[in-house]
């Protein structure tokens, strides 16, 4: 069954079920529907498990990457002021020109 199929079948049963004009529809028919709906939630509900996991990982990964770009940041901040501590120890030991 398609699903435009599963909901025309299930809403003009639900309809006939709260008093609507017509025939009940074949139980087959309607049993039918009901394990296509059954069988589409669940997927979706699998589906949107797996989905959830991805999201998941992808914001471990983020959090791991974003803690390895602070550790880069500390880092490369050490060096420069270590680059910056050496250059003031050059300028103060130096020769002095004499002029």
């Amino acid at each position: 069954m398609t699903t435009e199929q599963i909901i025309e079948t299930l809403r003009e049963y639900n309809a006939w079920r709260r008093g609507g004009e017509g025939e009940m529809l074949d139980p087959k028919l309607i049993g039918k529907a009901i394990d296509a709906a059954c069988d589409a939630m669940e997927t979706m509900q699998r589906e949107r498990d797996e989905t959830q996991a991805q999201i998941d990982e992808l914001n471990k990964q983020l959090i791991e990457t974003s803690k390895m770009g602070v550790d880069l940041l500390i880092e490369r901040d050490e060096a420069l002021n270590s680059i910056a501590r050496m250059h003031e120890i050059i300028r103060s030991e130096w020769p002095k020109s004499t002029s």
